[in-house]
């Protein structure tokens, strides 16, 4: 089979030309009639145009260089001379041939409505792991009103949509909702329209600035996020259970408290992991993409020995179900705070109990598994009067 690609007929040429050759004398060089703005725009290793503020309707261009491409790939004839397949081009796109540039500008001065640009931003414009984010802020506003345009997005739209929010008593998929979606889920969305509004009048849909006034708040909430002391830890090793539940989920929850593990790199925890005094394992999700599918080492201490020792349940936990039971730990251990208790829990109580023990801050962000020691800082929030004692404890200076 020949192969095909997209270019340029030389240096200077704007104009996208269909390259095809097939190892036999048969070469085609077929001009598509699809002018790029700047040829720095031009994306050869993923063949398309770049999709930036200064190349004009870049997004349609690239659909018309998809369905060419589709054909070759679909349909294009392997037996034909070079004639013969530039007539059969000609012929299946004869329609566009002549005005199929005039045609993509037209469709690019025809302005993308709100739910349609913002379909493309989640299609090409973001990451996999915000995609579900911007998927949701979509979901909620299709939900309000699925006719919502650019220019019904003022303060008047934003107090109504919080009362939508916080009036709506299921999810998306069905599930309950007894006080409407939080104060953190909603800023979230107002975070999530508030930049596709940004990036949409950067590329001239529309001329609609309310976004960016000081009624259109974006206020997340910061929640109490605890964590455990040895000692209260100490108090829930301690416990004595009869529950099997209770007993193989304390093992999951001390090793997290211990290790600095992820709640996903927990609940899969198993023999495995261990080599002597290390636990290896390859994190599930990372702070970035390089950390991922890196083999990473965290020592184990007596206490998470000790649970080793004792064999690990093989049981797979929802997020939900593994919250419920810490929960009844703590509760049972006496620890005021049990209802604030989460799985996240596990990696802060590792973070400040480490540093508190006077381990030097760039050490506690090297086994968070941290990009950064600002991150490790954000998970410390520990306050002056913390910071002022733990200094004096580690310097005889202040003594």
């Amino acid at each position: 089979m020949g192969t095909a690609r997209f270019g340029f007929r030389d240096k200077k040429s704007k104009t996208i030309y269909f390259f095809y050759r097939n190892g036999e004398p048969v070469h085609v060089r077929w001009s598509t009639k699809i002018k790029i703005i700047e040829r720095k725009h031009w994306d050869n290793k993923n063949q398309k145009i770049r999709e930036t503020n200064n190349e004009r309707g870049a997004y349609s261009k690239n659909a018309e260089l998809r369905k060419i491409m589709r054909f070759f790939d679909d349909q294009f004839p392997q037996n034909k001379t070079e004639t013969e397949l530039t007539e059969l081009l000609n012929q299946k796109f004869k329609n566009k041939k002549d005005n199929l540039s005039e045609t993509i500008e037209k469709r690019a001065e025809k302005k993308m409505e709100l739910f349609e640009y913002f379909k493309s931003v989640i299609d090409n414009d973001v990451t996999k792991k915000t995609k579900s984010t911007y998927q949701n802020c979509y979901n909620y506003l299709k939900r309000y009103n699925k006719n919502l345009t650019f220019d019904d997005i003022n303060l008047s739209f934003y107090d109504n949509f919080t009362r939508f929010l916080k009036s709506a008593r299921t999810t998306q998929k069905g599930k309950p909702l007894p006080n409407g979606y939080g104060t953190n889920t909603r800023a979230c969305a107002f975070k999530v329209l508030k930049t596709v509004m940004r990036k949409s009048y950067n590329r001239n849909l529309h001329s609609n600035r309310s976004y960016n006034l000081e009624g259109f708040k974006v206020e997340f909430e910061e929640g109490e996020q605890i964590y455990l002391s040895d000692e209260k830890l100490t108090k829930i090793i301690d416990l004595k259970l009869e529950k099997q539940e209770l007993i193989d989920a304390r093992k999951y929850f001390i090793i997290g408290c211990y290790s600095s593990l992820r709640i996903g790199d927990v609940l899969r925890v198993d023999e495995n992991f261990f080599n002597g005094d290390m636990i290896i394992y390859v994190p599930s999700k990372g702070d970035k993409p390089t950390n991922r599918n890196k083999p990473i080492s965290v020592p184990a201490n007596s206490k998470i020995k000790a649970i080793i020792s004792g064999g690990l349940p093989k049981i797979e936990y929802r997020n939900d179900e593994f919250n419920k039971l810490i929960k009844e730990l703590c509760r049972l251990a006496n620890i005021e705070e049990y209802q604030e208790v989460a799985s996240h829990t596990m990696r802060r109580s590792f973070c400040v109990n480490a540093y508190k023990s006077g381990m030097d801050l760039e050490d506690v962000s090297f086994l968070m598994g941290h990009s950064s020691t600002r991150v490790t800082r954000n998970y410390l929030k520990i306050n002056n009067t913390e910071r002022a004692e733990l200094l004096q404890e580690k310097h005889a200076f202040l003594k």
